[in-house]
C-alpha cells in the first residue's frame, strides 16, 4: 500500500486502535507519514517492511498512555526530521525495533527525548538497526541496541527512483 502526497500526515491514528502496517510506502507527505495522537492503554501498533519516505517526521507520537509500538525491517530515509519521533509521551510506552535503517533524517534516527526517564527499559527489543547521516545523530536518549550499524554511505540501491534494495 503506498500512502503519499498528503497534504498534511500519511496516516493519524487518534483513537487508539490496533493497527498493523505490512510493506507500506507511506513517503511525501507534508506532516509525518504516521502520526498517532492518543493511545489506549496496552493497544499495539505493528509495522513491518514499511518505508518512511521524505515526510515531516517518519513516524510522530505525540500522546499515549500504555501504548506498545513495534518496527521490524522497516527504514527511514529522508524525514526532514526524526526518523521516530515521541513528543509528550507518558513513561508507559513500549518499543521494539529491529533490522530497521535510519538513513539521511533531519533530526535523529530514533529521538525519545520528549518521554519520561528510563527510555532503554521502555525498547522491549532493540537490535541490528543500521543508522547513517542522521542530522542530530542516531538516537537521542535510547541506547545502542545489540549489533547496531553505523553506515558510512548510501544503502540503498536508488533511493531518488524509489528502490529501496541494499547495495551489494
Amino acid at each position: 500500500t503506498e500512502i503519499m502526497n498528503c497534504t498534511s500526515h500519511g496516516v493519524t491514528n487518534g483513537n487508539g486502535d490496533r493497527q498493523h502496517f505490512l510493506g507500506c510506502d507511506i513517503h511525501d507527505n507534508a506532516g509525518a507519514g504516521y502520526r498517532q495522537t492518543f493511545n489506549a492503554t496496552g493497544v499495539a501498533t505493528i509495522f513491518e517492511h514499511c518505508i518512511f519516505d521524505t515526510n515531516s517526521y517518519g513516524f510522530q507520537n505525540t500522546h499515549t498512555s500504555g501504548q506498545k509500538y513495534y518496527f521490524f525491517n522497516c527504514d527511514f530515509v529522508d524525514n526532514t526530521n526524526d526518523g521516530i519521533e515521541f513528543s509528550g509521551a507518558s513513561a508507559v510506552i513500549r518499543l521494539g525495533i529491529e533490522n530497521c535503517i535510519f538513513y539521511g533524517n533531519g533530526g535523529y534516527g530514533v529521538d525519545l527525548s520528549d518521554t519520561l526517564a528510563n527510555n532503554d527499559g521502555r525498547c522491549l527489543v532493540n537490535r541490528n538497526n543500521a543508522y547513517g547521516s542522521n542530522t542530530s545523530g542516531t538516537r537521542d536518549l535510547l541506547s545502542a541496541g545489540t549489533a547496531d550499524v553505523a553506515l558510512t554511505a548510501d544503502p540503498f540501491a536508488d533511493k531518488a527512483g524509489r528502490n529501496f534494495a541494499l547495495n551489494t
